[in-house]
């Protein structure tokens, strides 16, 4: 089955975490800390962090609480964050939302279209052994 691509530049994510943060402004939902998966989760929660200024956590085992903010880039099955999906216990912020996934995270910037692959500025190109492939030459 052929995926539709999408390809989320810098300039794109940037808009996504102000949306975001602006979301969680005008929730008035108290936040102690940030955490995010890591990987993908991670560049968000860096920047939420700073829009924020409410302090990244890395250590999630020892360091969450009731008022931890769990990040990620997508979800898409829900099958990820699905360990984190208690109500009223944590907020979840992502930048895509499938809206056939098994839940609804509380906070998200742009809706994912169901048959379609995402690629963030950080995955964007790379070496995969000794080839370097460009974000141009990926294909499914």
């Amino acid at each position: 089955m052929q995926r539709d691509i999408i390809e989320m530049n810098w300039k794109e994510f940037e808009k996504s975490a102000l949306d975001l943060a602006n979301q969680i402004i005008q929730s008035n939902i108290k936040l102690s800390n940030i955490w995010g998966n890591p990987r993908g989760g991670l560049p968000l929660a860096v920047r939420l962090s700073h829009l924020l200024s409410i302090p990244l956590i890395v250590n999630w085992k020892d360091e969450h609480n009731d008022n931890t903010l769990i990040v990620d880039d997508v979800v898409d099955t829900g099958n990820t964050l699905e360990p984190y999906n208690e109500p009223c216990i944590w907020r979840i912020a992502v930048l895509y939302y499938n809206p056939k996934a098994s839940f609804q995270p509380t906070f998200f910037s742009l809706k994912k279209p169901d048959n379609s692959w995402i690629i963030f500025p950080w995955e964007q190109g790379g070496v995969v052994g000794n080839l370097y492939i460009s974000r141009t030459e990926i294909s499914w």
